[in-house]
């Protein structure tokens, strides 16, 4: 029997409302053809109890081992610490405002028992409620991106690899649409794999739903200005995203179709002021603004009703 070995990289800032129960499902895992070797967690300059609990969890299995970084220094800063320290030769970069299914790392490695994969990504699935603006723009958005990747490969939030990336140049931000560039270059295929599932905790407020589109369409552009080999990530298509929108809604329905309208004008706009922070101002997402309301998680068994 193939048994894959894996290290998981878990980038961290300030994350004390949700490492704990992020590695409590690490360690309760169901694995078959996965074997977990290492947890690397890399705290990057954190300021609250999230150095404190991953130090209690490490007293408790051996294979959780933490880096700390005096500084925020950015998660491509952290990413690179991981994949040099990192053993195996299968990688996983996971953050830990995600709550992972129990399956989720089996079904997202597996796949690598074919030689020919060499890069692969998850399903996320958002907590929010689906009766406000932003959470109706959560599970849009999600849906559309499972849309897309099931058709054209976009890793999204967690993203497994094989170890022939040395590192990730420090001025790119977008750390998945680069490794998968790096990857797919070196002859492999990808994969997306909606069977590994993870929730997350999408924007609660309309302010947090722009800063985290906006933010993600400037690192985008910026890994693209700086010059991609095979990859293209195909949820910067407007067209083909729109013609998959148009499909997504419920246009019968006059408060989804309300909602819809809002949430694609929140996302126009964000990519207008990504495209002017690139172009025309000094922003610059290399360590990345927080949205707060994202960082509470409630585990789907919890979410309130």
């Amino acid at each position: 029997m193939i048994v894959l070995k894996v290290s998981l990289g878990i980038p961290v800032y300030n994350e004390e409302a949700n490492v704990g129960e992020f590695l409590e499902r690490l360690l309760k895992q169901k694995l078959k053809f996965v074997k977990l070797e290492e947890m690397i967690v890399i705290a990057s300059g954190c300021t609250d109890r999230t150095v404190e609990i991953v130090k209690a969890y490490q007293r408790q299995d051996k294979r959780i081992k933490l880096i700390e970084q005096k500084t925020r220094q950015g998660k491509t800063a952290a990413d690179n610490l991981f994949i040099k320290a990192a053993k195996t030769k299968i990688l996983v970069l996971i953050g830990a405002d995600t709550l992972p299914k129990k399956d989720c790392l089996e079904n997202l490695v597996s796949p690598f028992k074919d030689p020919k994969i060499g890069v692969t990504g998850a399903r996320m699935i958002p907590l929010n409620d689906r009766i406000t603006t932003a959470g109706y723009f959560s599970h849009l958005w999600w849906s559309l991106f499972d849309r897309v990747a099931s058709r054209y490969f976009r890793a999204g939030e967690i993203i497994a690899f094989r170890k022939v990336v040395k590192k990730i140049p420090l001025e790119i931000g977008s750390d998945e649409v680069f490794l998968t560039d790096a990857v797919l270059s070196q002859g492999y295929q990808p994969k997306y794999v909606r069977k590994a599932v993870a929730y997350n905790q999408g924007p609660k407020t309309i302010k947090d739903v722009v800063l985290m589109r906006r933010k993600h369409n400037w690192l985008t552009f910026q890994v693209l200005d700086w010059g991609l080999k095979t990859y293209y990530p195909k949820t910067m298509d407007g067209a083909y995203v729109f013609s998959l929108f148009l499909k997504e809604v419920n246009w019968l329905s006059p408060r989804e179709a309300a909602l819809a309208v809002m949430s694609a004008f929140l996302e126009v706009a964000s990519r207008i002021l990504a495209l002017y922070d690139f172009h025309f101002s000094q922003k610059r997402y290399l360590i990345w603004p927080r949205g707060e309301s994202t960082k509470r998680l409630l585990g789907p068994k919890k979410r309130k009703r």
